[in-house]
């Protein structure tokens, strides 16, 4: 959608930087055979293991590719072996549906991980009790992998890594007594050092063992950006230097108004979906500042637990929301406190009754909202662009 935005007022144009890498999926194979397992090989030990487990991330196509290709390769060697899909993340955007994974049939036994029904384990706690129970064929395997790509997340900073193990695999039990605490602290997406939920995830993830992980980077147009075969805390963080440098575009200083597109489908089926757009982008806008998200929402609301709580008093939100948590009642709550904290217009084909329920102005243009927003912010408002808002995560300064 067409604006004209002055010269003397574009603070920025921050889209994921372009280029990828010719990803050589043999060569990426062989380094993970022979990754080391002590004085083995992971091809090796997995021959002999009674039980190896491929936990992956099934919203990935690329993911779900590389989890089936590095289990033909243990399979060769008679592995006892079993994919394991994470579960959903609310949090996370959709990976690109320029590339298509759902006509792959698994080469061995697949699960589904449920975090209400599946089967847990308990694989430690943590200093301040918290139990930590995990999915039961991934915590009983002898050898844990796991295929997960690494985006910017707007909670623990980057998806992947240690989020792969907690929401991804683990019990509903876990996933709110380890995560609640996420309502009342800041949003810091693409920052993992003084990050307080990130801390409580890597304290997680160096109590359940996981003995080897690729990490890939993916860009908006499903093109790799990077991937990483190895040590799981170690890949994860190259993949995260990686994800910054395209994810993270600098702007100056924050911006009086944003526009933000989600980026089209999959990214804007449902204003819940396009509100991770509107979570992501706000580190880039002044406090108090305007922001304008572009989304069609052709498939209604979403997956929001609620509807109409943004009118009620904050405080009575977050005891709610804390009360009864859910990943859902994050990403609610958070675009609840966003509406209460900056003045938002929505640009979609949602009616504006389905708009105002949360709290948002509704607009028909891009044009018409921007002149709504400089009436309101002054005609010498600094703007930024922002084309995959699901994606991007401004760096300031």
């Amino acid at each position: 959608m067409p604006v004209a935005i002055p010269d003397e007022n574009l603070l920025g144009f921050l889209r994921p930087l372009e280029g990828s890498v010719s990803e050589n999926v043999e060569e990426v194979l062989a380094v993970s055979l022979k990754h080391p397992m002590g004085d083995k090989t992971l091809h090796e030990a997995a021959s002999r293991a009674k039980k190896t487990v491929i936990a992956f991330d099934a919203d990935s196509a690329l993911c779900s590719s590389f989890a089936n290709l590095l289990a033909k390769e243990l399979l060769h060697a008679n592995a006892s072996l079993c994919l394991l899909e994470r579960g959903a993340d609310p949090t996370q955007s959709h990976s690109s549906p320029a590339v298509s994974n759902r006509n792959q049939e698994a080469p061995c036994p697949l699960m589904v991980h449920d975090p209400k029904a599946s089967a847990g384990a308990k694989v430690g706690q943590l200093d301040d009790g918290t139990e930590i129970f995990l999915n039961e064929a991934f915590a009983s395997a002898e050898i844990r992998c796991v295929v997960t790509n690494v985006a910017v997340n707007p909670f623990w900073g980057y998806s992947g890594g240690p989020s792969f193990l907690v929401p991804g695999l683990a019990s509903e039990k876990t996933v709110k007594s380890s995560l609640r605490s996420t309502l009342r602290s800041p949003r810091l997406p693409g920052v993992l050092s003084g990050n307080p939920t990130y801390e409580t995830l890597l304290r997680v993830s160096q109590i359940a063992r996981v003995d080897f992980a690729i990490h890939i980077v993916e860009r908006p147009d499903g093109k790799i950006a990077g991937i990483f075969a190895g040590d799981f805390l170690q890949t994860f963080q190259q993949a995260c230097v990686v994800a910054g440098r395209i994810f993270r575009p600098p702007i100056q200083r924050k911006a009086d108004i944003i526009i933000s597109s989600a980026g089209g489908v999959v990214w804007d089926r449902t204003l819940f979906d396009a509100s991770r757009s509107a979570i992501m982008t706000a580190s880039g806008c002044k406090d108090h500042g305007i922001m304008i998200i572009v989304a069609e929402c052709a498939n209604g609301l979403g997956k929001f637990p609620s509807v109409g709580s943004a009118s009620r008093e904050s405080k009575v939100r977050a005891v709610q929301a804390q009360r009864a948590f859910t990943l859902e009642r994050l990403v609610e709550y958070s675009i609840q406190r966003l509406v209460g904290d900056h003045r938002v217009y929505l640009v979609s084909t949602l009616p504006e009754h389905d708009a105002s329920l949360y709290g948002l102005l509704a607009a028909k243009s891009v044009g018409s909202a921007f002149q709504r927003a400089v009436r309101h912010a002054g005609k010498d408002a600094k703007v930024a662009l922002i084309p995959y808002g699901c994606h991007t995560a401004p760096l300031v300064g």
